[in-house]
């Protein structure tokens, strides 16, 4: 019969991070701290090109407000003055589609 490590349930909540886990990361710890922190001339980290857009990206989606508040303010004005005309053929069409689309295999 093998024999189950013991594990400690109250390490679980402890945040992760080199200090803590043991084995290669705090021998790799170690070896900074005695070079006074400073990181080894081979401990480079390189982002793709694509990696660099995405962060440029979600910079830019965080920027952006969520909702057009303008747009918003122009339909609800629209809705109590009456002039907002309802088609409702038109909104089960655009529903039919979106549930089509939700419904449909993505490609990977």
């Amino acid at each position: 019969m093998d024999k189950v490590p013991n594990m400690n349930i109250e390490k679980l909540n402890q945040p992760v991070g080199p200090a803590n886990l043991g084995g290669a990361s705090a021998a790799k710890s170690e070896r900074s701290a005695s070079t006074g922190g400073a990181p080894a001339a081979s401990d480079q980290v390189a982002l793709s090109p694509l990696a660099a857009q995405l962060s440029d990206l979600a910079a830019s989606l965080a920027a952006s407000p969520a909702v057009d508040r303008t747009r918003v303010d122009e339909i609800k004005s629209a809705i109590s003055e009456g002039r907002l005309q309802v088609d409702p053929s038109v909104v089960a069409d655009k529903l039919i589609e979106t549930v089509r689309q939700l419904l449909a295999p993505r490609n990977p």
